[in-house]
């Protein structure tokens, strides 16, 4: 089935480079609209969100839909939104229009996900999700450089609508290489939603929310970062992205060697990592080209927090994959969206060079998050086992 995973992966590259090239391209964007780059940092905050919302009331609604069917639709989708983002007059309706592909995101990552674990079966499961989310390092490696690339020599506007021709072309390759495929029977929706009253589940939850935000205070700022902080020259800045893209997919290939045995270690090292690595990357942009250093850490641990987080929460919930999916994705997206408002926050009140150590203090509280759930499922296991 290697096959339709790669379809779906490839797929997958087309939607997080839909999400996440505007990274790449944010001061050039923020300068044709006449924003600022806090104000044009809220476009990724405002898909976010809108993702976080849509994701599990549209999950729930596509759950007996045939997935070559779905998936083909929701690249379509993706395709519509990049077109009428390069024709987009003004920053809002630029806004709206990317709107309609966070609409796709959700639904796509949570059933791609499940999709990918059941192509994969019991043993193969978490490797075959790896393979799905290796697009999202491929993203970062060749979609947002190449993005950014294309941005410089033909304008945003143009890298939009080659986005859209790319989402427009996977579809229909997911029509002739995705098999037909039912969706599991699942409980009912009432049903898979108890797992909301579990503590432990909800606790998964919260360590999700703090790393995606972490990962996405600084990272959303990139750009800016290495243009105004480290005096990359703009023509420059999307080879170093493609570097942070590259490591990031060691990064990813070391998680989804580890991801099945424990979901939960890979979480809290990669989250100890990034927190570390993007505030020694802030704060060395000073010196000369040592910051790349930390930057590659930081490159590998921002893929590996992807997958960790993701399975960590499905495993906890067996019984209710594609919810637990979707409820990953919301609680990710709100982070993303938390960490796009919080880095334009700080840059407001206290400018770029801030961003590292706020990076790392949302990151540290991440781990102390985690640090309460071992303690807990300690507590237990000491419970369960009765005293001689």
């Amino acid at each position: 089935m290697k096959l339709p995973i790669l379809t779906l992966a490839a797929a997958g590259f087309a939607v997080v480079t839909t999400e996440f090239v505007i990274i790449g391209v944010l001061p050039q964007l923020a300068a044709d609209l006449g924003v600022t780059i806090a104000q044009a940092g809220l476009l990724a905050t405002i898909f976010a969100f809108t993702v976080a919302i849509a994701a599990p009331f549209l999950t729930a609604l596509v759950a007996q839909v045939e997935r070559k069917k779905l998936f083909a639709t929701l690249l379509a989708m993706i395709a519509v939104s990049n077109v009428l983002t390069a024709f987009a007059p003004t920053f809002e309706t630029l806004a709206a229009a990317r709107v309609i592909g966070a609409l796709a995101l959700p639904v796509f990552w949570a059933v791609g996900t499940a999709s990918a674990a059941q192509l994969g079966g019991p043993e193969g499961g978490g490797k075959s999700v790896a393979i799905l989310y290796a697009s999202i390092s491929a993203g970062t490696v060749i979609g947002i450089p190449l993005g950014t690339l294309l941005a410089d020599l033909m304008g945003w506007r143009v890298m939009f609508g080659a986005i859209g021709a790319l989402a427009a072309i996977m579809s229909l390759a997911l029509l002739a290489f995705f098999p037909t495929t039912k969706p599991q029977s699942a409980p009912s929706l009432l049903k898979q939603a108890s797992i909301l009253k579990r503590p432990m589940f909800l606790g998964h939850l919260v360590l999700t929310a703090f790393a995606f935000t972490s990962m996405f205070v600084a990272y959303t700022y990139l750009a800016d970062i290495l243009q105004t902080l480290a005096s990359v020259p703009a023509s420059q800045v999307a080879w170093v992205l493609m570097g942070f893209g590259i490591v990031g997919l060691f990064g990813n290939w070391l998680a989804g060697q580890h991801v099945d045995r424990s979901p939960m270690d890979v979480t809290v090292v990669s989250l100890a990592a990034l927190a570390l690595s993007s505030f020694a990357t802030v704060a060395l942009t000073g010196q000369g080209i040592l910051f790349l250093i930390p930057l590659a850490i930081w490159g590998a641990a921002q893929s590996a927090g992807f997958i960790g987080n993701q399975l960590r929460v499905m495993k906890q919930a067996p019984e209710a994959q594609d919810f637990a999916s979707a409820l990953s994705v919301t609680i990710a997206q709100v982070g993303i969206g938390l960490g796009a408002l919080i880095g334009g926050l700080v840059i407001d009140a206290q400018g770029l060079a801030a961003l590292g150590s706020a990076n790392a203090m949302i990151g540290f509280a991440g781990l102390v998050v985690s640090a309460i759930i071992a303690l807990v499922i300690r507590a237990s296991r000491t419970i369960a086992v009765p005293a001689e």
